[in-house]
C-alpha cells in the first residue's frame, strides 16, 4: 500500500522532469535554431499533418 507521503512526492516530482524533458527535446529538434527553431518545426509536422 501507497502511502499519503509517497504520492505527494510522486506528484511534485513528475511535472519538473516531464518539463524538462519537454524543453529539452524541443531544443534538440530545434538543432542549431534551438528552442525557437523547434517549436516552428512542430509547428509545421502539426499543420502538414492536418493536409
Amino acid at each position: 500500500m501507497i502511502s499519503f507521503y509517497q504520492k505527494r512526492v510522486k506528484s511534485s516530482v513528475t511535472p519538473r522532469v516531464s518539463s524538462a524533458a519537454v524543453a529539452s527535446a524541443i531544443t534538440v529538434l530545434g538543432g542549431p535554431f534551438g528552442i525557437v527553431g523547434g517549436i516552428k518545426l512542430v509547428g509545421l509536422i502539426t499543420v502538414v499533418g492536418m493536409l
